[in-house]
């Protein structure tokens, strides 16, 4: 009897087994197939400055942004997040880039895709999508004056967890595959302590907030809780003084000091005063 039950569970775990290896092998080739489709994108045609004040705003968009926060400060690459089951991810060194045409900077930053129309791995252009043309433009020109560095990095690589959670679609991958490529780009938005600038600097948030900004389980494996931004969470009572010493200083009102891989007060500092304003002013909407 004892040998049959042990038959028949052996059975019955290795038919299991099975089926997890086939179906993970499902899931590593069609992340690999996705990877290699190429989009045929016409990239917005936009005049790209060079005055100095035009390259100040894009090293300042290139903070306040997060492009620092995953290409480094010099925005020659840097592995932007490490873990054995989600993997091993490295940005590109974007000092080594000055064969692309003002087209290839477009089509990277806005729509997700590669000089050969690949899509990019971890790439957030479906929010780069709401930039403006002023700061789309803006931003490049300052990529443009970038001083060559020499990086070296490791080659990126999806974790098992980070393929399931694709597949689940609790991550996405290719930011290629969210985007209307059809949609028009606006031409600016004016800075100043209005709903609607404050929701236009509110873009960087939904990556980690969510679209809704009411935060949630945190994806990457033993992560805090990500707050509620909305008036119905705990920042939402906040004051407008103790929102900007939060952003400024990274401490929260209770004395507790923020860990910069969970919320990168390193970054939100460096919002302008009409920035910080706005983005209050937003959120106290929701």
């Amino acid at each position: 009897m004892i040998k049959k039950i042990l038959k028949i569970t052996g059975i019955t775990l290795g038919s299991l087994i099975g089926m997890l290896v086939l179906a993970y092998g499902i899931i590593s080739f069609n992340i690999y197939k996705r990877g290699q489709k190429v989009y045929t994108v016409e990239a917005e045609n936009i005049n790209i400055p060079s005055d100095s004040a035009s390259i100040e705003l894009g090293k300042h968009l290139s903070i306040i942004k997060g492009c620092q926060d995953c290409h480094g400060t010099k925005l020659d690459g840097k592995v932007f997040f490490q873990d054995a089951l989600l993997g091993t991810f490295s940005s590109a060194n974007l000092t080594l880039l000055k064969n692309n045409t003002d087209q290839d900077w477009i089509k990277a930053i806005r729509h997700g895709i590669k000089k050969d129309g690949r899509p990019l791995i971890i790439m957030p252009s479906d929010k780069n999508m709401a930039l403006s043309e002023k700061d789309l433009a803006a931003l490049i020109a300052y990529c443009k004056t970038l001083q060559e560095s020499k990086t070296d990095l490791p080659p990126i690589s999806i974790g098992p967890l980070g393929k399931v959670l694709d597949a689940l679609g609790m991550v996405h991958i290719y930011a290629a595959e969210k985007i209307d490529h059809s949609q028009g780009i606006i031409a600016e938005i004016k800075p100043e302590v209005s709903i609607e600038f404050g929701k236009y600097i509110a873009q960087t948030c939904t990556g980690c907030h969510q679209p809704n900004f009411k935060g949630g389980e945190n994806l990457a494996p033993g992560g805090p809780h990500v707050p509620d931004l909305t008036k119905t969470g705990a920042v939402g009572k906040w004051t407008e003084e103790q929102f900007t010493s939060v952003l400024r200083t990274g401490k929260r009102p209770n004395g507790t000091q923020m860990n910069t891989e969970d919320m990168p007060w390193q970054m939100t500092r460096e919002y302008s005063d009409v920035e910080i304003k706005a983005l209050y002013k937003f959120l106290n909407t929701l």
